[in-house]
């Protein structure tokens, strides 16, 4: 899962990864940055959070970008482990066909957020659990 910039951070709706379509309509062009993607040195595709539209949270899209020759990826050294392969992403210019848009063109945020919400409702168990152990 391809989100965190390095300049947006966890504003999501200030990413700056672009995905423009080509002249030809078929593929977009990818590019922009992403940092600290977590098993992206293990992985050969990317669900990646992009801008086709406007600068607010209107004009995100999530798109399916494969590894490629255009997608560099930059091990970074982590504190917690070596192992879970975190990645700095630079996209190049990646070409990638237009069928591989998830869902409709500005309608990424609604994907990221409802992730987020699963993910941190699993945090907020699993800490009320282990608070709850220690008492």
């Amino acid at each position: 899962l391809s989100i965190t910039e390095a300049y947006a951070g966890s504003d999501v709706a200030a990413i700056r990864t672009t995905a423009k379509k080509d002249a030809s309509g078929e593929n977009y062009v990818v590019a922009g940055t992403k940092k600290w993607i977590t098993a992206g040195q293990y992985s050969d595709w990317f669900v990646t959070a992009v801008r086709t539209g406007g600068k607010n949270a209107a004009g995100v899209s999530m798109i399916l970008v494969p590894k490629s020759d255009q997608v560099i990826c930059s091990k970074i050294k982590t504190k917690y482990s070596s192992a879970a392969g975190t990645v700095f992403i630079a996209y190049e210019d990646a070409v990638v066909p237009t069928k591989c848009l998830f869902g409709k063109e500005g309608k990424g945020f609604q994907i990221i957020m409802s992730n987020f919400n699963h993910e941190r409702w699993m945090i907020c168990v699993v800490n009320m659990a282990r608070a709850r152990k220690c008492t």
